[in-house]
């Protein structure tokens, strides 16, 4: 009678049988299989990305920031789609030709392109993809600059300026760059320098003053804050003051 009883209630109308599982498990490993594969070459990208980070950041350059690392890394960011891969191969590339490997060839890629054109590329492709890097569009202005690109390198300045206004770690290469990318500033990267000292100023007058006085800025930093002259006068001041004057 229990049998009979348990089988009339599992064929009840509306009751469902139950199905087996097995398909339903195969299904969702096949998906977690493919997923894993996709993922493959962006945790690749993500792991050279870490080593090349570390090389970076090392008080001294080692042997693995080489040029073959930073195609390595272009190699793996292009299908992962990985912004941060093109940004750090762009900064391999300006680091050995700061450390004065400027003419050294990359290995066939770019028939023949040196290491700044090939890092102005590669931090150019990194903001294709993530336009609102402040510290990549700082890299592509200082390396345009290196270049003698001045107007790319002064644009690049401004997009720098505008997607992360307020940083103070970067204001001494920031506000450095922009003064001498000064004379080839059009009128919207000079309002975007005018900016910039109010904010820096606002934040750390002091440095600034410093930092006018010892790049000897006084006169561009006169032009850009022309309408604040009680900022300008206040830069007057603490600079005469640290000359004794």
């Amino acid at each position: 009678m229990a049998a009979t009883t348990a089988i009339t209630r599992n064929d009840r109308p509306g009751r469902r049988r139950a199905r087996p599982r097995s398909g339903a498990l195969l299904l969702s490993l096949g998906f977690g299989i493919v997923l894993t594969l996709l993922a493959l070459p962006r945790l690749a990208g993500e792991g050279t990305l870490w080593v090349a980070r570390d090389g970076l950041l090392s008080a001294a350059p080692g042997p693995e920031i080489t040029p073959a690392m930073a195609g390595r890394l272009l190699d793996m960011a292009g299908p992962a789609l990985l912004a941060p891969a093109f940004a750090e191969a762009g900064t391999i590339w300006l680091r050995l030709a700061l450390e004065g490997r400027g003419g050294m060839d990359l290995e066939g890629r770019g028939g023949g392109m040196t290491l700044l054109p090939a890092a102005r590329q590669a931090f150019a492709d990194s903001l294709a993809l993530a336009p609102a890097d402040p510290l990549t569009w700082f890299r592509l202005s200082y390396t345009a600059s290196r270049e003698g690109r001045f107007d790319t390198a002064a644009r690049a300045w401004r997009l720098a300026v505008l997607t992360g206004t307020f940083d103070p770690q970067m204001m001494e290469y920031r506000l450095g760059l922009g003064f001498s990318l000064w004379p080839h500033m059009d009128a919207a990267s000079r309002a975007a320098m005018e900016r910039q000292l109010l904010v820096f100023w606002s934040w750390g007058p002091g440095t600034v003053s410093e930092l006018t006085e010892r790049d000897g800025a006084r006169d561009i930093v006169r032009q850009a804050l022309a309408s604040r002259p009680d900022i300008v006068a206040d830069i007057e001041r603490r600079i005469a003051l640290r000359q004794g004057k």
